[in-house]
């Protein structure tokens, strides 16, 4: 009797649990997938300290220019790579007029994002979160993830997913946003 109790228990189980196991997965999925606009709140920057790739303290207020794209990405991660040299190219060209832009590691070691940085020739700011505090505190769950910072530390758009960030559409928002905050 005992065991043909179990046995019901855990048909039930799998007949609940896995649905909802395979929602919430496919609602993740979802959200980096998604090219849809979804509204965004904004809200405060956490202020912390990182570490750049040649390991000094970095407070990430120091680091605010009139506008700062935060983002989040990895050496293994294939959309991380793709959207990369889309952001050096908007470094190159608004770097001087005001645009910091910060590429966080996540979880790996200096030498390996040190060999990569060197390998691609990217110049603006690349530090390493090692233990993933950061990214925690920014809500990080999937990268690559981008966030566009004001000067008072308020993070007023979010990306989820790889973005080709050298397009017209994002050269006239960056624009509009330089000459507000200049």
């Amino acid at each position: 009797m005992k065991s043909l109790l179990w046995l019901r228990l855990f048909k039930l189980a799998v007949l609940v649990g896995v649905p909802v196991l395979a929602g919430v997965y496919s609602y993740q999925f979802t959200l980096v997938q998604s090219d849809e606009e979804v509204p965004f709140q904004s809200f405060r920057a956490p202020e912390t300290s990182l570490f750049n790739a040649q390991v000094k303290a970095i407070s990430q207020l120091e680091l605010r220019e009139p506008i700062t794209i935060v983002n989040f990405w990895a050496t293994w991660c294939g959309p991380c790579r793709t959207e990369m040299p889309s952001m050096q190219a908007l470094y190159d060209d608004y770097g001087s007029r005001g645009l910091e832009l910060i590429a966080i590691n996540q979880r790996e070691p200096l030498s390996m994002v040190q060999d990569f940085v060197d390998e691609f020739g990217y110049t603006f700011p690349v530090l390493l979160d090692g233990p993933g505090v950061i990214g925690f505190q920014y809500g990080v769950r999937s990268i690559p993830l981008t966030y566009l910072i004001t000067p008072d530390g308020r993070i007023i758009a979010g990306k989820p997913g790889a973005q080709d960030w050298n397009t017209p559409k994002v050269r006239e928002a960056l624009e509009v946003l330089l000459d507000y905050y200049l």
